[in-house]
């Protein structure tokens, strides 16, 4: 469960280097990585409550 407050923290975050980024490929790189992110979170979720 620690990992919410740290997702939330991450989409802060890359919304301002988002908008900070020049370079479109590393905004969706940061895109993909939190997407991993929320993914793996949601497999944890999932394990813990079975």
């Amino acid at each position: 469960m620690a990992l919410l407050p740290l997702m939330k923290f991450t989409a802060s975050q890359r919304q301002q280097r988002t908008v900070e980024a020049a370079d479109p490929g590393e905004a969706v790189e940061e895109l993909q990585e939190e997407r991993s992110l929320r993914v793996l979170w949601m497999q944890q979720t999932k394990q813990t409550q079975h």
